[in-house]
This record gives C-alpha cells, sequence and structure tokens, in this order.
C-alpha cells in the first residue's frame, strides 16, 4: 500500500511512510492481557525473542525519523517495529540468547 501511495503521491511531492508495531501495551491492551493469562502467554511466547510487550513510547520513538526531514529522500516504505518474531522454523535457543545479551 505504501508504495503505491508513494507512486499516486510523489508528483506532487508527498511521501508514503507506515510503521508496523508488535504488541504494545496501551489502555486499549493492558486490560485484556492483565485478565487473560492465556493470552498474556501467547504474547511472550518463545517466537517473541525479547520477552515483553512494547511500550508506546518505543513506537513514538520509531516514528521520529520518518517525520524528520532526514528521511525527506524515503517514501513508499514500512518500518516493521517488533520485538523479532523469528520464522516457525526458528528453533535454535543459543543463538536466541546471544542476540538478547
Amino acid at each position: 500500500m505504501m508504495r503505491q501511495l508513494a507512486l499516486e503521491g510523489g508528483p506532487h511531492r508527498i511521501r508514503a511512510k507506515s510503521i508496523s508495531p508488535g504488541l504494545i501495551e496501551t489502555n486499549a491492551t493492558r486490560d485484556h492481557l492483565a485478565n487473560d493469562p492465556v493470552l498474556r502467554k501467547a504474547a511472550l511466547n518463545k517466537q517473541m525473542l525479547r520477552q515483553r510487550i512494547g511500550r508506546p513510547k518505543y513506537i513514538a520513538c520509531a516514528a521520529i525519523y520518518p517525520a524528520s526531514e532526514e528521511s525527506s529522500w524515503v517514501t513508499g516504505s514500512d518500518l516493521t517495529w517488533t520485538a523479532a518474531q523469528p520464522p516457525d522454523d526458528y528453533r535454535n535457543e543459543a543463538h536466541v540468547l546471544a542476540i538478547d545479551n
């Protein structure tokens, strides 16, 4: 979608950028996560390398560069900002620990 927006907006000097966050603890998700231990465990399962839920300030920090003049060359892109969910076949615990430390 960002590429199409960039194609259409480019001639009008409109840049298209998006951020795709992972699970973020907000007012909307906090109660669900606190009241549903199964959901919380699923959110923190071993597919999530950092083993924690994101905070809104992490996404705010991610938005600074795309919103800045320094990113004027960038368009048609999506910034995936997550706690690193590896592929389904990824099971190398030693590698996970090395990344986390």
